[in-house]
């Protein structure tokens, strides 16, 4: 795995990011590529899955946008834990990148 870490941090790969635990089993597991289009200022942003920093830690999440202006940030692993965003605390979220494909551990290419 280190040296899949070490190519996906190569130039080419910018826009990838390699899965480090199984919070998003069973779509993406732990080593999992996934590959993300990233966000672009003042873009409108939609309930999808997108690669995020929030509280010290980058992951890649379910994101659904609450009606209030808040969001929810779910992990697809039932044993990983939902989180509720308040439009004040959404100033601590940074939307990286919108996920729009994976490779799977075995180096197979999947859209989404």
């Amino acid at each position: 795995m280190n040296k899949l870490k070490e190519i996906l941090d190569k130039e080419f790969s910018k826009n990838m990011f390699l899965v480090e635990c199984d919070s998003m089993k069973p779509y993406l597991k732990k080593g999992d590529v996934a590959i993300y289009e990233p966000i672009q200022k003042g873009r409108g942003l939609a309930s999808s899955i997108y690669l995020i920093q929030t509280k010290g830690y980058t992951a890649i999440k379910r994101v659904a946008f609450n009606v209030g202006g808040g969001i929810i940030i779910i992990s697809d692993n039932d044993q990983s834990i939902t989180e509720e965003v308040t439009k004040e605390e959404l100033k601590d979220v940074v939307f990286i990148g919108h996920v729009i494909g994976r490779i799977i551990k075995d180096y197979s290419l999947y859209e989404f």
